[in-house]
């Protein structure tokens, strides 16, 4: 039996303002794309957009607490428990540390529970409307009105209601009715504007991927990521265009190495938590007022430095089979400097 991934629900309740995209670690349900077409790098320059009311602070719908959607109580009932908080832990494990900080910078939260058994059983991710433009509608309009077959794994309901965007992927249809009839209940939020040293004009992946070839020495460093493990589809691409986040993979086949920048105006630094948890030392880097070599990255890539100017972040991760973490720290630290350099200019 097939069911629409695409519903529209109209309820009454207060407008929803919320912006999530992740990938829970489970199959992906959504079909495989190419991690250097969801780059979307471009040849002009990206203006970060003025989101939100100026001098407004970012306020989470339902408090970011998963438990306001679904509470402990409702979810025994359906079996299930709550896995993760995405807005507290890295829904890329490893290609994307830091991209849930983007996430909490408009608001945005991601839920997902499992089975007694461990295994999945839902996830929850959700963007304001108006972040989603026209052109990324045109360009997943496929994904967002297709047919699915649950009989063939995880489908992926899009639900769209009181400005409000949600992706859904439940194991039943009981579990997702309850989810969807959790979107009803009324919230407040609102999207923050970026603060006034927010970078507002970004480096291309184009632009990167020239710093990349010449810091990294390494001609054979290509645009994507080598596996499929990287966020992508609508609700991907309206964070990253409101949040805003540039992210931008490249990789060497032949020699087994991967090199990925992210670029995050707005986010500031890491918390000491994650810092923490990712075997993080405080570094000197010029042109950063702060930086750290991290060394306890998940498993896609090894190594990383990230650095810090005012609100504003960059994080060079990098992973070889045939490199050592000392060389890789040293090129992600060469990439880091150079980029902090051309936002300088």
């Amino acid at each position: 039996m097939s069911r629409m991934r695409n519903i529209v629900v109209v309820l009454s309740s207060a407008l929803i303002l919320v912006g999530c995209t992740a990938q829970t670690p489970t199959p992906t349900p959504n079909p495989t794309e190419s991690s250097a077409s969801s780059a979307s790098p471009s040849s002009a320059p990206t203006e970060a957009p003025a989101t939100g009311t100026p001098d407004v602070e970012t306020v989470a719908p339902y408090d970011g607490d998963c438990t306001q959607l679904l509470s402990e109580e409702r979810a025994a009932q359906l079996g299930i428990v709550l896995h993760k908080n995405e807005a507290e832990s890295s829904p890329q494990l490893g290609w994307e540390p830091f991209y849930s900080d983007s996430m909490q910078r408009i608001g945005a939260f991601g839920c997902g529970w499992e089975k007694a058994d461990g295994t999945f059983a839902a996830s929850l991710f959700v963007i304001p409307s108006a972040a989603v433009g026209a052109q990324v509608r045109e360009k997943w309009s496929d994904l967002m009105e297709a047919d699915c077959d649950p009989q063939v794994g995880p489908c992926s309901l899009f639900v769209e209601s009181n400005g409000l965007l949600a992706e859904i992927d439940a194991y039943s249809d009981d579990l997702e009715a309850a989810l969807v009839a959790a979107l009803s209940a009324p919230t407040e939020a609102v999207i923050g504007s970026l603060p006034d040293d927010a970078w507002q004009t970004l480096l291309t992946c184009d632009d990167i991927d020239v710093i990349v070839q010449q810091s990294a020495a390494s001609a054979a460093l290509t645009p994507g990521a080598p596996t499929d493990a990287t966020s992508f589809g609508p609700l991907a691409d309206g964070l990253r265009e409101t949040a805003p986040y540039l992210w931008c993979p490249m990789n060497d086949a032949a020699d087994g190495t991967s090199i990925v920048v992210a670029v995050q105006p707005g986010v500031g630094a890491p918390t000491a938590t994650r810092l923490t948890a990712l075997a993080s030392s405080p570094v000197t880097i010029s042109g950063a007022t702060e930086a750290w070599e991290v060394q306890g990255m998940p498993s896609a890539t090894t190594v990383a430095v990230v650095a810090v100017v005012g609100s504003n972040r960059v994080t060079v991760s990098a992973g070889s089979i045939t490199r050592s973490d000392e060389e890789l720290l040293a090129t992600a630290t060469t990439i880091a400097t150079d980029l902090l350099a051309q936002h300088a200019d």
